[in-house]
């Protein structure tokens, strides 16, 4: 969402279409720095859950499998910090 606002919307179609592939390719970028980091961009592989029923759910809670994602949003913030 951060690189769209960046680099997406403006309001004549010839910019427009110039920004849409910026914007593409900031998109590709960043979840390639990401990958290299994190190996993918699944939650449910990030947690090893796919946390489709409660006891999923309650499962991921009681094997601390979100405990990993206050990394993954540090990452994603100094991933974006460099490429905007």
């Amino acid at each position: 969402m951060a690189i769209g606002l960046k680099h997406g919307e403006v309001g004549i179609q010839e910019i427009q279409e110039i920004q849409d592939l910026k914007s593409s390719k900031v998109a590709s970028e960043f979840t390639k720095k990401f990958k290299e980091r994190n190996v993918t961009i699944i939650c449910r592989e990030l947690i090893d859950h796919d946390l489709l029923t409660a006891e999923d759910i309650e499962h991921a809670f009681k094997t601390g499998a979100f405990n990993n994602c206050p990394k993954f949003v540090k990452d994603a913030a100094e991933i974006l910090e460099k490429i905007l």
